[in-house]
C-alpha cells in the first residue's frame, strides 16, 4: 500500500499545482521534470489563448540540477503576446503556507542558493550555487502589463550536489 501511495506523489503534486493556477485565474497545461544539462538551463514560460483568461505553462515544473554542477544559470524566458511581462518579483520563492505537495522555501535559503543576475520584460536569470540537497519551491509570475493582474504557477528546483 505504501508503495502505491509513493507512486501517487508526482500525480497530486502536479494535481495541486493545476488547481492552484486554475484558482489564480490561469489554465496549466501537464506538468514535467527536467534534468538541467549542466552549467546553465532554459526554463519557457509560455502564455496562451485568451488574453481575459490566459493559460500559463511553465517548460520544467521541476527543475533537476545536475548532480556535482556548480553554480549553474538558470534562465527563465518568456514567450508571450504583446502585453504580458515578467518584472522584479516574477522568479521569488514560495514562502506562503504549503498547498498540497507544494513545500515552503524561506527566503533565507533562496538567498543560499540563488543569486539574481538579472531580471528583463521577458528573461529572469538566477545562478544556483547547487551547493546542498534541498527543493527549493518558487512562484513563476506573468503579469498583465494593461491590469496588473498577476498570473502565477509554483514549480520546484531540485538541487544535487
Amino acid at each position: 500500500m505504501r508503495e502505491a501511495a509513493k507512486k501517487c506523489r508526482p500525480f497530486r503534486a502536479a494535481i495541486a499545482a493545476a488547481a492552484l493556477a486554475i484558482t489564480m485565474g490561469a489554465s496549466v497545461v501537464a506538468a514535467q521534470s527536467v534534468q538541467c544539462p549542466g552549467n546553465s538551463c532554459d526554463v519557457s514560460v509560455t502564455v496562451s489563448g485568451d488574453p481575459a483568461n490566459p493559460t500559463i505553462t511553465v517548460s520544467a515544473q521541476e527543475l533537476r540540477m545536475k548532480k556535482g554542477a556548480r553554480n549553474p544559470v538558470i534562465t527563465w524566458k518568456l514567450i508571450a503576446p504583446k502585453g504580458f511581462e515578467f518584472r522584479t518579483r516574477s522568479i521569488w520563492p514560495h514562502t506562503d503556507a504549503p498547498v498540497g505537495s507544494k513545500g515552503t522555501t524561506t527566503q533565507a535559503e533562496w538567498d543560499d542558493q540563488c543569486t539574481r543576475l538579472n531580471t528583463t520584460g521577458t528573461a529572469v536569470r538566477i545562478r544556483n550555487r547547487n551547493s546542498k540537497p534541498v527543493a527549493l519551491d518558487y512562484d513563476v509570475t506573468v503579469f498583465d502589463k494593461s491590469t496588473g493582474k498577476a498570473y502565477t504557477l509554483d514549480p520546484r528546483i531540485i538541487n544535487d550536489p
